[in-house]
């Protein structure tokens, strides 16, 4: 009598639902992607959580200015920006107060109308996609040429896709966090949630960054990566995605300064 355990071919083991594929970037991301890097790319691995990601985004922008307090401090951060923006063409002599004033006066009454929900909302999403592919672009140029991987730019797709279902948990919380302080708020991190309001305190950057959904999501998509670039390790990718996960944040603080 033969005791010895039966081989599998791994070929014929079945490939994961997409419902599977979802549950295990939760519970079992390594063995998720273990299992996802042994079968062509899926298309639908990543482009439907990007787009979940982008319904999310649209229905949060419908639902900030559909509030009449969020809508207020929106509006009042957008001419702030104008303002600033204005007064430093004028100092450069590129434009004259008089155009400048007509300018501001123009974009005053764009603010907060349909037309400017529409366009923020549609920039919004093609600026995600736009950014979606980049960073697949960054980390396939790192997981070929820098990790000595496996893969192709298509691997990076289901991995960034994929993860994205937990980043979009912090943009979610953004939009609950909008309503509750009546104020537009763009992610779900430490200074959003206690609604730490000194912006220009290094302490805001910090708690800026301790974006728990976003980290989540950041590790997963490096264990992801590893497992689709066959690298030994996703320390590397994850170093990566955090330094681009800080240097955004930095972008975002030094730009409201």
């Amino acid at each position: 009598m033969n005791f010895e355990p039966e081989q599998i071919n791994p070929e014929e083991v079945p490939e994961l639902s997409f419902s599977d594929k979802i549950v295990g970037i939760f519970t079992e991301p390594s063995a998720t992607f273990e299992s996802i890097s042994k079968f062509k790319v899926k298309t639908i691995d990543w482009l439907i959580p990007v787009l979940i990601a982008c319904l999310v985004l649209a229905a949060g922008n419908i639902v900030k200015m559909s509030n009449p307090g969020i809508k207020a401090n929106t509006i009042e951060i957008a001419k702030a920006q104008q303002e600033k923006q204005m007064s430093k063409l004028v100092k450069e002599g590129k434009l004259s107060q008089e155009q400048a004033d007509k300018q501001s006066e123009q974009m005053e009454k764009l603010i907060g109308s349909p037309l400017y929900l529409a366009m923020g909302t549609v920039g919004a999403i093609i600026g995600f996609f736009v950014f979606f592919f980049i960073f697949a672009l960054i980390y396939f140029v790192f997981g070929k040429f820098v990790f000595h991987g496996t893969g192709t730019f298509a691997s990076a797709l289901p991995a960034l896709g994929l993860s994205q279902l937990i980043g979009t948990i912090s943009m979610i919380i953004a939009i609950i966090l909008s309503i509750l302080y009546s104020k537009n708020i763009g992610d779900g991190s430490i200074a959003s949630i206690i609604n730490f309001s000194q912006t220009n305190s290094p302490l805001f950057l910090i708690l800026g960054i301790l974006d728990v959904f976003m980290i989540w999501s950041t590790v997963v998509s490096s264990i992801g990566l590893s497992k689709m670039f066959k690298t030994k390790s996703y320390i590397p990718f994850l170093i990566v995605g955090l330094v681009i996960l800080v240097i955004f944040k930095l972008i975002a603080f030094f730009a409201v300064r």
